[in-house]
């Protein structure tokens, strides 16, 4: 994940100086996925997002229906 700094200057690069996101992951040294990522959700993350993880009825063992 991205710290809050640099995902709030890719925010500033896109939206205020009109750059595109190559040049921004280009600038930065970042990837370009990880830049239109962040200009996407137009927001500053400061804690990574977690997803929770589901047992289908095949991982848990149990008998088929």
């Amino acid at each position: 994940m991205l710290k809050p700094e640099i995902q709030a200057r890719i925010l500033a690069m896109h939206f205020s100086e009109k750059r595109p996101v190559r040049a921004i992951a280009k600038a930065l040294g970042i990837n370009r996925k990880s830049v239109a990522a962040v200009v996407v959700r137009r927001s500053v993350r400061n804690e990574p997002v977690r997803q929770a993880f589901r047992q289908t009825p095949a991982m848990a063992g149990g008998p088929d229906p």
